[in-house]
């Protein structure tokens, strides 16, 4: 079992969002949720919080080294298009740039027909030094 899904089995709000870890590799992850009723807004699309954290999920897995503890520091994110009640999300994410203690990581989430949902650059901080 990875690190990563070591640390999924110990996320409660991951594993009630229905997140599943798909893929991953030393600099990149790819984890699934689907988009349920209780995850929709007042407009009927998923509410913007609910793919933020299956982005912040995936870049923290991307991000994710043995013993070590990774925490997101700030990010952007653009929404392209909804996703509605009975989507399936897939966030892949890579780290693109590691420096010093600042990991970076590029994510595209995107719906069961490869549309892109949304896009996100993320800062996540190392409690080590990666030099």
């Amino acid at each position: 079992m990875s690190f990563a899904e070591q640390l999924l089995q110990k996320d409660p709000a991951s594993k009630l969002l229905g997140m599943e870890l798909l893929d991953i590799d030393e600099e990149s992850c790819s984890v699934s949720m689907p988009v349920t009723e209780n995850l929709t807004n007042g407009y009927g699309i998923c509410h913007g919080g609910f793919v933020y954290s299956l982005a912040d999920t995936a870049s923290a897995f991307a991000s994710s080294m043995e013993g070590e503890r990774i925490l997101s520091a700030s990010s952007q994110i653009e929404y392209l298009l909804p996703a509605v009640m009975g989507d399936v999300l897939t966030a892949v994410a890579r780290v693109s740039c590691i420096s010093g203690r600042h990991l970076f990581c590029d994510v595209k989430v995107f719906n069961q027909k490869r549309q892109v949902v949304a896009l996100i650059n993320a800062k996540l901080i190392s409690k080590n030094s990666h030099s």
